[in-house]
């Protein structure tokens, strides 16, 4: 159903928000009240549409208005070539990193809809062994937003559990310092140094800068006893 046959309109969900059941729900509205009617009709075909165009997955009801549709976000494993990949199609302004010492999928439903990876720091006088970064956090900007909601405090949240599991003695961060930081204040973290933004590139060691160069803050969460011992880093439980 490219576009509505009834109205000729191109938008055939043209409006959504939260629904009654809270964040882990939003309700849609139809272009038109023949195509509410019909959609209603044919719950089966409403499922079929929503899923063509916005790959969600979840309990999709018809009603009056529109549509109601429920889902939950689970973080799973994920290979860290499909996490790079990922990162490369949808993050707003750094690449994939190269590698990373764990990190997992945020899905909805059978829908990857975020990624989040964690590494060393890449800051060369922090402490490289009992110190963790997630390096990358990217939702795929195009999906809905009552898709994604939540999905960033759930990831900070899930790294910071998966990163103490393992035995990590503090996980940091860092976001732009034009960027609020709302999810991390949200997951517990807190800002402890704002950074100069110097770039990286200098006379005798050459690099192309990648990622933005201004000032940057960084974000911290302090997790075990820095006197207990680093795990073997297997993925634990992520849900």
């Amino acid at each position: 159903m490219p576009e509505c046959p009834f109205c000729g309109d191109d938008q055939v969900v043209y409006e959504y928000w939260e629904g009654s059941d809270g964040p882990n729900s939003f309700a849609g509205l139809m272009c038109c009240y023949a195509a509410q009617d019909w959609f209603a009709a044919h719950p089966d075909e409403l499922t079929a549409f929503l899923l063509s165009e916005w790959l969600i997955a979840g309990a999709i009801e018809p009603h009056e208005y529109g549509f109601v549709v429920r889902y939950r976000l689970q973080l799973a494993p994920i290979t860290l070539r499909d996490a790079k990949a990922f990162v490369t199609r949808h993050h707003r302004h750094n690449s994939a990193p190269l590698g990373w010492r764990f990190g997992a999928g945020i899905w909805n439903g059978p829908t990857l809809v975020g990624v989040v990876m964690l590494g060393r720091p890449n800051a060369r006088m922090l402490p490289q062994e009992t110190w963790i970064d997630v390096s990358r956090l990217c939702i795929d900007p195009h999906l809905p937003e009552p898709l994604t909601r939540m999905a960033c405090s759930k990831a900070y949240g899930w790294a910071a559990r998966e990163a103490k599991r393992q035995g990590y003695h503090k996980i940091i961060t860092y976001t732009l310092a034009s960027e609020p930081g709302t999810s991390l204040r949200g997951a517990g973290w807190t800002p402890a140094h704002l950074t100069t933004g110097d770039s990286w590139n200098t006379p005798s060691r050459p690099r192309e800068d990648r990622a933005p160069c201004g000032r940057k803050v960084r974000w911290e969460k302090i997790l075990t006893d820095p006197r207990a011992p680093i795990t073997d880093g297997l993925f634990g439980d992520y849900r």
